[in-house]
């Protein structure tokens, strides 16, 4: 469950549970993978040592990359710099505020380690008077990990330089093992025994993987949307995204973009979702903002528009199954989800379109789009309530057959994720409840008592699509979703 108060006792909302909030799990889990990731360095520390000295695979890439003549001080002070560039753009990326300061000290401590404890370069290479090294380096790494027309435009958000440390460390391991067990196994003496090889193994891949997922975690929130109509999903995301889509939120639209905008003109010229077409644009949305609660995690909204009508009990069972099984691998979801995100920007703006489809990052599968939330939010309408008409009662009405297939999903699912219901068109029934608008206080307390009929576990927001109502932009109502996904 995420780290939350209620939005409010109108709309209802998740009580916090457990004695750790989710944001606080997330610090003592980045905590003990350092430490481990510290333990494990003494090990591959040893063994890229012995590989240097073996002479292998990485000393001839140095060679070579200094020829004609070896020079250790280019081969030491270049990749320094580099991977200090990348550093740099690390610990200002916004959205690793976990990760920054344990970052500085082990990188410091490594440094320090290696060069005056282990003695290693300290005298060969000539710090000072090639200076000028390091700063080309650290030039490469400020550049490749910027790099704006390629890995995109948002502030303070550096994912290629995270990548960049990643690769750099899964590089020297992977090679360092292959040296020492392969390629000059006869010039390396034995350490370990028997067991030493697969102690080495062991410690090289625990070793990537925890430092994979801690410096490409990333504070996000993961929302998917479905509802009873793919239109109103897209209108409701649209309006969302209008909502966003400024300084405070710097919001950014990443797959379907162009789609979304025009379902935005549509709700501007007609202040509802039929002047969008109903086979109109992809099968998948996604739009990412920074909530102004915590500037630091990214929201990730996507949508696989779908009559949840259509979901089956086996789909459902694969959609739990898969859950389980991501809640079981966070950390290995997450080195996954690091690397895919930031490989994607490159995807994004170099690839032709019809390979970049092929490779995208997120598949838009409906399995894996809800198994992988944290978040759930249902779209529903007044409209779609059985017994909805012009002269309809509060007796007359009663919820949507759909709402107990999201409110089961949900149950199955578990107490982890957030859930929301949005319901559109709600002007429709003000009067049954002597309201003005749809964001007057208690409104959403009784569409979620007396229509819908749900537990305060799901939080109820109200929206409907006649214009600008207080800053909501084009769907009135929108700004209390947001908070619901802020919160």
């Amino acid at each position: 469950m995420s780290e939350r108060e209620p939005v409010r006792p109108d709309g209802g909302a998740p009580e916090p549970g457990g004695p750790l909030t989710d944001r606080q799990r997330t610090r003592l889990k980045l905590f003990v993978a350092l430490v481990v990731v510290g333990l494990l360095t003494v090990r591959v520390g040893a063994l890229l040592d012995r590989a240097w000295d073996a002479r292998g695979i990485g000393h001839a890439v140095a060679f070579a990359l200094t020829a004609p003549r070896f020079d250790i001080d280019f081969a030491v002070l270049f990749p320094f710099g580099l991977v200090t560039g990348w550093l740099g753009l690390f610990v200002v990326d916004r959205t690793k505020t976990h990760q920054r300061w344990p970052a500085i000290l082990a990188y410091s401590l490594l440094i320090a380690w290696l060069v005056f404890v282990e003695n290693r370069w300290r005298e060969e290479v000539k710090w000072v008077a090639f200076w000028y090294v390091a700063a080309v380096g650290g030039v490469a790494g400020l550049t490749t990990g910027l790099a704006p027309k390629l890995f995109g435009n948002r502030r303070r958000e550096f994912p290629a330089a995270a990548v960049g440390l990643f690769l750099a460390a899964t590089t020297l391991c992977t090679v360092a093992f292959l040296d020492v067990y392969l390629v000059a196994a006869d010039r390396v003496p034995a350490v370990g025994g028997p067991v030493g090889p697969a102690i080495d193994a062991v410690s090289v891949a625990g070793f990537v993987v925890l430092f994979g997922w801690f410096v490409l975690y990333s504070d996000y929130r993961s929302v998917a949307v479905l509802g009873t109509s793919r239109l109103r999903c897209i209108g409701v995301m649209a309006g969302l995204l209008n909502h966003v889509q400024d300084d405070e939120y710097d919001g950014e639209s990443k797959v379907g973009g162009p789609a979304l905008l025009d379902m935005k003109q549509s709700l501007r010229e007609h202040n509802n979702v039929d002047g969008f077409g109903a086979d109109h644009g992809p099968q998948y949305f996604e739009f990412v903002y920074l909530p102004s609660t915590h500037p630091s995690r990214l929201t990730y909204v996507s949508a696989v528009p779908i009559d949840i009508g259509d979901v089956g009990e086996a789909t459902i069972k694969r959609i739990v199954g898969r859950a389980a099984d991501a809640d079981v691998n966070r950390a290995t979801d997450a080195l996954r989800r690091g690397l895919r995100r930031g490989l994607s920007f490159v995807a994004d703006n170099v690839l032709p379109g019809s390979l970049k489809r092929r490779l995208s990052t997120e598949t838009g599968l409906l399995v894996d789009n809800i198994a992988g939330a944290g978040t759930l939010v249902f779209v529903t309408s007044i409209e779609d309530f059985e017994g909805y008409g012009p002269d309809a009662t509060l007796a007359d009405l009663s919820p949507p057959a759909e709402l107990e297939k999201f409110t089961k999903l949900c149950t199955k699912l578990g107490g982890s994720r957030d859930r929301v219901i949005v319901v559109t068109d709600a002007h429709e029934v003000l009067d049954l409840d002597g309201r003005s608008a749809v964001t007057d206080d208690g409104f959403a307390g009784f569409v979620r008592g007396q229509l819908l009929d749900v537990g305060r576990e799901y939080t109820v927001v109200p929206v409907t699509w006649d214009g600008d109502h207080a800053g909501d932009g084009l769907v009135a109502g929108v700004s209390a979703l947001r908070r619901a996904l802020d919160a």
